[in-house]
């Protein structure tokens, strides 16, 4: 298992939140839920990558619909999440308040989400728990 810093809140910026348990990392999710749509994106990314690189999942969620989005990004390439079409026209989360468009079919349950954050604190790497198509 790893730790990860996570950034959703402005105070984030200088000081991430980190999550190196499961129950750090639901408690976190919890927070991200209930910041609001303006933030409805946290970056979680590997404490102390290594030798591995850098290596972050972007965690999107929509409480309301239940629903969410990803974004693995590595340091050579980057995936969204690939599920089902969204009956939103246009799919987009917010970043810090800044809007990040996300392919329509990029939405998955706030299950899968939770369980790929899950995997992603456990492995490091790129969740296979979700499909994943190119940025």
């Amino acid at each position: 298992m790893t730790s990860l810093k996570a950034y959703f809140r402005p105070g984030h910026r200088d000081e991430p939140a980190v999550a190196s348990t499961d129950a750090e990392l639901d408690a976190l999710l919890d927070e991200l839920m209930r910041e609001g749509f303006d933030r409805s994106i946290a970056v979680l990314s590997v404490a102390e990558p290594g030798d591995g690189g850098y290596r972050a999942l972007h965690v999107a969620v929509d409480p309301e619909g239940d629903v969410g989005a990803l974004i693995y990004i590595d340091s050579t390439d980057a995936w969204y999440s690939k599920g089902t079409t969204s009956e939103r026209e246009e799919l987009f989360y917010c970043y810090y308040g800044e809007d990040r468009d996300f392919p329509r079919d990029a939405e998955l349950t706030l299950a899968t989400v939770r369980a790929a954050a899950a995997e992603f604190l456990h492995t490091g790497l790129r969740p296979t728990l979700a499909d994943w198509q190119p940025w």
